[in-house]
C-alpha cells in the first residue's frame, strides 16, 4: 500500500499518473481517492469531482476498482 498526497488541482494530474504507472507497472487492483460514496452514479449524470474525478476515470478504465 501507499499514500500519495497531492495537491488538488488539475496541473498535477498526468504527474500523478506517470507516478503510479512508473511504480506499479503491473497496474493496481484498487485505488482510493477522495470522492463522494456515489461516485458512479454521479459522474453518470455529469458530475465533475476535478482531479480525483479525472483519475479515478483513467484508472477504473484501465481496470482499477475504486474505493
Amino acid at each position: 500500500m501507499e499514500i500519495i498526497g497531492v495537491p488538488h488541482v488539475m496541473r498535477f494530474l498526468d504527474a500523478i499518473d506517470r507516478h503510479i504507472t512508473e511504480r506499479y507497472p503491473q497496474g493496481l487492483e484498487s485505488l482510493m481517492v477522495e470522492l463522494p460514496p456515489n461516485w458512479p452514479e454521479l459522474s453518470k449524470q455529469g458530475f465533475t469531482g476535478g482531479l480525483f474525478d479525472e483519475l479515478a476515470k483513467r484508472y477504473e478504465q484501465k481496470g482499477t476498482r475504486m474505493v
